[in-house]
């Protein structure tokens, strides 16, 4: 019997390390981890319905992403067949115009398009990093001798804000997540993406210097506080309406931001030197 033991323990093994070694090319992606992409024409709010004793009255999830926007679904617990509902955002009621049932608990992206949902499962296609890339930028003053002061702008794809202030000290240098800042401030999804980031600086006193955008190279205008600091949203999309908020409180400005280095998978972050 313990021969017929070892030997079932070696099989079982020898079965573990080829499971391993076949999915060596996905590690990347921990299992449960649902890649949503909304490839449509318009807005779309997609719910996910984890089906557990035949009840899926209630959502599991829910997201609401612009036209090209994507979102990682970080799955817990057993993962079972689940339900897919796109709605369309535009009409008030969020009619469910596509569903899937029974998808499969494999299932590593969605990608909702005009008229269908695509699915594909664990190990059929590229799977991006285990969450999309934080924005960070470090900003560095290496020029001056007194503090720069630096405010920060970003669009988030369903909003735009802003916020500041930081203070930085001559041969110092502050490094920003824009990610975590969004996620903090305004409870933005933390795995949307992607983040555009924009930033202001300036020196005072005697020669002051200033970082600002230009009118014609179509930087935007935000609103800032120049009086006290602050963390504001420009606009935001609302059962998928722009719905713009006023920059007419007291000490409350416009001001031309300009954009910070691209960011992208492979930069996860970038430098300003001022």
């Amino acid at each position: 019997m313990l021969k017929i033991h070892r030997l079932m323990s070696l099989i079982a093994a020898g079965l573990l390390t080829l499971g391993l070694s076949s999915n060596a090319n996905a590690q990347d992606r921990p299992r449960g981890h649902v890649l949503i992409v909304n490839d449509s024409d318009e807005e779309r709010r997609v719910c996910l319905y984890n089906k557990r004793l035949n009840m899926t009255f209630l959502p599991n999830r829910c997201y609401t992403l612009p036209v090209g926007y994507s979102i990682v679904w970080e799955r817990r617990g057993r993962l079972r067949e689940f339900r897919v509902e796109v709605r369309r955002t535009q009409d008030g009621l969020d009619p469910v115009i596509l569903a899937k049932d029974d998808v499969s608990a494999d299932t590593s992206q969605i990608i909702v398009r005009d008229g269908n949902i695509s699915l594909r499962s664990f190990g059929e296609a590229d799977w991006v990093p285990r969450a999309p890339a934080e924005y960070r930028v470090k900003f560095c003053n290496v020029s001056y001798s007194t503090k720069v002061w630096l405010t920060i702008g970003m669009e988030a794809g369903f909003l735009e804000m802003t916020e500041g202030y930081w203070a930085i000290e001559p041969d110092e240098c502050v490094t920003v997540n824009y990610s975590a800042r969004a996620g903090k401030k305004l409870r933005v999804p933390p795995k949307s993406y992607p983040i555009v980031p924009y930033f202001r600086a300036y020196t005072t006193g005697e020669n002051s210097v200033r970082w600002s955008g230009q009118e014609a190279n179509g930087d935007p205008l935000y609103c800032v506080n120049s009086q006290s600091t602050f963390a504001l949203e420009q606009w935001r999309l609302i059962n998928g309406r722009r719905i713009e908020y006023p920059c007419d409180r007291e000490g409350e400005e416009l001001q031309r931001f300009r954009p910070a280095p691209a960011l992208d998978r492979d930069t996860p972050i970038a430098r300003v030197d001022f």
